[in-house]
């Protein structure tokens, strides 16, 4: 399936496909969710989009973690709420000697990054919101989340113009509607979000497939799938009109778009 031009109000989504993310800037060929794997990532192999996820301490600083708790990639241990951030800027991420990055950190030092970040918890949705709007970036970021109401808090707050993806009740209805007629399978999958942001399989179901692919283009929508790591499956997905992915190597996936000629670094 021959890629299609993005287009559209949204910077995140703008330029031709496919978009390539470094999923926590690279998790399996650096620390994840540090700044040794950002700038892995952005300044050596030249990504222009991350995927991460972000929590926040008991004193409201945002910061990026993939786990509610410090203790599998840090040296502090327990949830971020339950410490402050002079606490955790005193602590690093494993395998490095840096303290885990504050998001508004990264947004100043990359300004023509575009970060797609997950809340990955209530009590981050409102200083994260706070601090997109403070650092003038909801053209910068795409806001996707498990829980639907954490996006749509954000899309309530930020307007129309916040790039976000879809959750799990959308993804549902994707599949669902991909066996029906394409006018109903339409009227079921039509969302507000910018783009399918989906697994391959769910629940042992078959999730990426070219019936739900066709479905959302349809409906206007790119389909972005994580979290891929082998080329031959990264080639499969792209061929089956895949147009954006996020692996945990970086430089696998820029190794395949160089090779079919699609690779578009910064």
């Amino acid at each position: 399936m021959a890629p299609r031009s993005s287009s559209g109000r949204f910077p995140f989504l703008a330029g031709p496909p496919p978009i390539a993310y470094a999923h926590q800037g690279g998790g399996k060929e650096r620390p994840e969710n540090s700044w040794v794997a950002y700038t892995y990532a952005i300044d050596e192999l030249g990504y222009t989009h991350l995927e991460t996820d972000v929590v926040v301490t008991s004193d409201g600083v945002v910061f990026h973690l993939h786990d509610a708790t410090l203790d599998r990639t840090t040296t502090l241990t327990g949830p971020a709420l339950s410490h402050t951030w002079d606490e955790v800027s005193r602590c690093v991420v494993k395998g490095t000697d840096e303290a885990p990055p504050r998001f508004e950190d990264v947004l100043a030092r990359w300004p023509d990054l575009f970060v797609n970040i997950e809340p990955k918890t209530d009590e981050v949705v409102a200083p994260l919101i706070e601090l997109i709007r403070k650092h003038g970036a909801t053209g910068r970021v795409c806001v996707g989340s498990f829980h639907g109401e954490r996006i749509d808090t954000a899309h309530a707050a930020l307007g129309p113009d916040l790039c976000t993806s879809t959750g799990r009740l959308a993804t549902f209805r994707l599949v669902l509607g991909s066996w029906l007629p394409l006018a109903l399978g339409r009227a079921i999958a039509r969302t507000r979000a910018a783009c399918y942001q989906i697994p391959v399989k769910q629940w042992f179901m078959p999730v990426t497939t070219r019936r739900s692919i066709r479905l959302a283009n349809a409906i206007g929508l790119p389909v972005h799938c994580w979290t891929i790591d082998d080329a031959a499956e990264m080639d499969r997905l792209f061929d089956l009109g895949v147009e954006g992915i996020m692996t945990d190597k970086p430089s696998v996936l820029k190794a395949v778009l160089e090779r079919r000629g699609t690779w578009r670094g910064r």
